[in-house]
């Protein structure tokens, strides 16, 4: 299909589109079409370095949602998302210093902020606790939602003291290592 008819706004949802259908690399393709016509567009910079970490480009993801950062440091949603990257490659201190920022409010990110910061500090229990208090506030963004959902579960097990994968094993799949890194607050 020839996408050079569709403007701006009308390709963001088709990418948007393909994101929600697990198409990577369409997403990724329409998205870059995006970014030639619209270089500072910070939204499908996201949305790629969001698409490289799903399909395992870790690396790439976050280089580019640290370069996202550099230009925007109070885009919300890339800042812990970058944090969920970083806990799932182990870099605990730099979960913890990634999210400082998030921590602060009373909205749900910022409690799941306080949640994978507490856990990236060996502390379980008040990971637990921050998760609840997240969870019991009123979901705006229920694809983030779903997923502190699921590691409230995870760390309901370990806290347990239950047999649970380490969240930052690559080669383990957790409910940590299942969070949906794209699509936050866009298109879901």
């Amino acid at each position: 299909m020839h996408y050079d008819k569709l403007d701006n706004e009308e390709l963001l949802f088709v990418a948007l589109d393909a994101i929600n259908g697990r198409r990577h690399g369409e997403a990724i393709a329409l998205l870059k079409d995006l970014l030639d016509r619209e270089p500072d567009h910070d939204e499908a910079k996201y949305l790629i370095a969001a698409q490289h970490a799903q399909i395992g480009m870790g690396e790439r993801a976050e280089s580019e949602l640290r370069s996202l950062l550099d230009e925007k440091p109070g885009f919300v949603l890339a800042r812990f998302q970058l944090g969920q990257l970083l806990l799932m490659r182990g870099s605990m201190a730099d979960v913890v210093e990634i999210l400082a920022p998030l921590r602060d409010g009373v909205d749900p990110v910022a409690a799941y902020a306080r949640g994978l910061s507490s856990y990236a500090q060996g502390q379980p229990e008040a990971a637990v606790r921050h998760m609840e208090e997240g969870l019991a506030l009123p979901q705006p963004l229920p694809a983030i939602a779903d997923d502190m959902r699921a590691f409230h579960t995870y760390l309901l097990q370990l806290v347990k003291g239950a047999s649970v994968p380490d969240v930052a094993a690559s080669e383990q799949i957790t409910p940590a290592s299942r969070m949906r890194i794209a699509g936050y607050g866009l298109g879901e």
